[in-house]
């Protein structure tokens, strides 16, 4: 397993190392924002997982910044894409809602994560969004990481 940390990948170009990965028999999961430029997401193509994580509003990054249509649409069109959005307040799942429907985005590749720091507020946010999850057919990603190891780096 490899791993690159930091970053949107698709800032850099990787489609000769996609291809290098995929002829040596790796399978390829990418995580990415879904905000570069469309010509630099065409390799992702060669992943077999794709963790799309568009930034909402309550990350403080102009919509024009985080929210790109076309890419996500292409991303949306692989069929190898999940979509995970990190949810601080109630109001933002209702953004995540407008997305899902300009994307047309099934409900089963819909994601949804607290904002927490500390596993006291992974566990108070996570009692209504799992609601909200179980509503609306989403997803619910735990912060296990958080619940296991608080807010440390690198574990």
């Amino acid at each position: 397993m490899s791993s690159s940390r930091g970053g949107e990948p698709f800032e850099q170009d990787l489609t000769a190392l996609l291809h290098t990965l995929r002829e040596a028999g790796w399978s390829i999961e990418i995580e990415t924002a879904g905000f570069a430029p469309l010509a630099q997401v065409q390799c992702a193509a060669l992943a077999q997982q794709l963790n799309v994580s568009p930034k909402l509003a309550n990350s403080g990054v102009p919509y024009e910044r985080r929210i790109q249509l076309p890419v996500l649409q292409y991303l949306r069109d692989l069929g190898t894409a999940y979509f995970k959005f990190v949810i601080d307040q109630p109001e933002d799942v209702a953004e995540v809602d407008q997305l899902v429907t300009t994307l047309a985005l099934a409900p089963e590749r819909v994601l949804l994560m607290p904002q927490a720091l500390t596993a006291p507020e992974v566990l108070t946010k996570s009692l209504w969004l799992i609601e909200a999850c179980k509503t609306r057919g989403y997803g619910y990603s735990p912060r296990l990481h958080i619940l296991l190891w608080g807010a440390k780096r690198g574990v």
